[in-house]
C-alpha cells in the first residue's frame, strides 16, 4: 500500500535548485492551486539506498536549509514510500515529487514551535519576522536577515548569528547565552533584560541599543561599538571589554 510522506526542499527566488552548477527548474503551484504538478526526475535513478547523487531529487526531512542555494526559501514537500531512491537521517532522495508554497507567516509559526531547533538556516530572510517565544537553540543564522524581527523571550542559547543583521530588532528577554553575535549588526535593537553571559560579541555593532538590565557576565565585547547604548542597569561581570568605542552614558549605571 502506498504511503505519502512530507519533507522540505529549500529552492532559489526562481524556483529551482542547483547541482554542478546548472539549474534545475521545478512547477510550482499555480494561483488558486494547493499543490503544484508532480515533477519526475528526466533520468531516474534505480533504488540503491543513497541518499545523496545523480538521478534523484532530493528532500530534507528536517526544516533545514543545509544545502540550500543562496536566496533560498523552504517549500512544503509530498512524495510517495514507491518513489523513494534511498535516504539517510537527514535526506531522503525520490523519484518525484510535488511542492506547496509556504506562505511567511506559516514558515514563522513553525520556527515558533521548534521546527528549527538547531537547524541551518544560515542567510534566511526573517525581516520583520514574528518569532516571539522562538526555540532557535543551537540554530546556524549566520549572515541572516532579521531586522526589525520580533524575538522577545526566545531561546537562541548557542545558537550562530555571526555577521547577521538585527538592527531594530525586538530582543527583550531573549536567551543568548554563549551565542556567537561576532560583527553582528545589533543596531538599535532592544536587548532589555536578555541573557548574554559568554556570548561572543567582537566587533559587534551596539550603537543606540537598550541595554537596560541586560547580561554580559563573561562576554567578548572587544572592539563592540557602544556609543549611544542604555547601559543602565547592564551586568558586566568577568566580560572582556578590551578595545571598543565607549557608550555616550560613559557606563552610568553598569552593575
Amino acid at each position: 500500500m502506498m504511503t505519502i510522506n512530507h519533507g522540505w526542499k529549500f529552492l532559489t527566488p526562481y524556483g529551482s535548485t542547483i547541482y554542478k552548477g546548472e539549474d534545475f527548474v521545478y512547477s510550482l503551484p499555480q494561483p488558486g492551486q494547493k499543490w503544484g504538478p508532480w515533477i519526475e526526475h528526466p533520468d531516474p535513478a534505480e533504488p540503491d539506498g543513497i541518499s545523496c547523487g545523480p538521478g534523484r531529487l532530493h528532500v530534507m526531512k528536517k526544516l533545514s536549509a543545509d544545502y540550500a542555494p543562496r536566496g533560498w526559501w523552504p517549500w512544503y514537500v509530498e512524495y510517495s514510500d514507491c518513489d523513494v531512491i534511498g535516504e539517510s537521517w537527514g535526506i531522503v532522495s525520490v523519484r518525484k515529487l510535488r511542492l506547496r508554497r509556504l506562505n511567511a507567516n506559516s514558515f514563522w509559526r513553525l520556527i515558533r514551535l521548534g521546527y528549527c531547533q538547531g537547524s541551518d538556516l544560515w542567510g534566511a530572510n526573517l525581516q520583520e519576522a514574528s518569532l516571539w517565544g522562538a526555540d532557535l537553540q543551537g540554530a546556524n543564522l549566520r549572515a541572516a536577515n532579521l531586522r526589525e524581527a520580533n524575538l522577545r523571550g526566545a531561546s537562541l542559547q548557542e545558537a550562530n548569528l555571526r555577521g547577521a543583521k538585527l538592527w531594530g530588532a525586538i530582543l527583550r528577554g531573549v536567551n543568548l547565552q554563549e551565542a556567537n553575535l561576532r560583527g553582528a549588526n545589533l543596531r538599535g535593537a532592544d536587548f532589555q533584560g536578555a541573557d548574554l553571559r559568554r556570548a561572543d560579541l567582537w566587533g559587534a555593532d551596539l550603537r543606540g541599543t537598550n541595554l537596560w538590565g541586560a547580561h554580559f557576565e563573561g562576554a567578548d565585547l572587544r572592539r563592540a561599538d557602544l556609543r549611544g547604548a542604555n547601559l543602565w542597569g547592564a551586568h558586566f561581570e568577568g566580560a572582556n571589554l578590551g578595545k571598543q568605542e565607549p557608550s555616550e552614558d560613559e557606563g552610568e549605571g553598569v552593575a
